[in-house]
């Protein structure tokens, strides 16, 4: 999860430095994003969820189908939208996976230590 702030906030900066003139401009691009993040964490926590009790755990495999159906809504909603595909949706795309992968990688660090320590470890 913070490592998704800490996506949200760089995200943030890097769009109002190139995209806004005015304060207002540069809220409502926050919130723009926090939506947008929000939902695609809320979507990747119950789909990765779901994925790792099908799986029992198992593998590289509920992450990547996770985001890789992340990034097929992305591109539908924009042929939907019938919009060009814009640079700044697909950078804030890459540093949200990334930020999930690098939350997911630490999360299991911990569960596994727990698990040598011989501690009851639930998720």
């Amino acid at each position: 999860m913070l490592a998704s702030v800490a996506g949200f906030i760089f995200c943030w900066m890097i769009f109002s430095a190139i995209n806004t003139n005015t304060s207002e401009e540069i809220i409502l691009a926050g919130f723009g994003i926090l939506m947008v993040f929000a939902a695609l964490f809320f979507y990747s926590a119950i789909v990765e969820n779901i994925l790792f009790f099908i799986t029992k755990r198992r593998g590289l495999f509920s992450i990547l189908l996770t985001h890789s159906t992340m990034i097929a809504i992305m591109c539908l909603t924009y042929f939907y939208l019938e919009r060009e595909f814009s640079l700044e949706m697909c950078c804030f795309l890459i540093v949200f996976i990334s930020a999930q992968i690098m939350g997911f990688k630490y999360q299991n660090k911990v569960h596994l230590r727990k698990i040598k320590k011989g501690e009851n470890c639930t998720v």
